[in-house]
């Protein structure tokens, strides 16, 4: 299964479209959220870590899968 995603600014109203692949992932980070950076293990887990994430959203922001409507 690909998943399409398409993240829009909502300040420029610019959008980015990225197809994401079986397999694969996406972080979508808004800023100063950033990706500080990765470990890869041979085990084929990758660590990624984050930073700058606002003090006071100690949750994520979760998409469920299935029909937008």
């Amino acid at each position: 299964m690909s998943i399409r995603v398409i993240a829009t600014d909502l300040d420029t109203g610019i959008q980015r479209v990225s197809v994401i692949e079986a397999g694969n992932y996406c972080i979508v980070a808004a800023d100063p959220c950033h990706v500080a950076g990765e470990q890869h293990h041979a085990t084929g887990t990758t660590v990624i870590t984050l930073k700058g994430r606002a003090a006071h959203l100690m949750g994520m922001a979760d998409i469920e899968a299935g029909d937008p409507s």
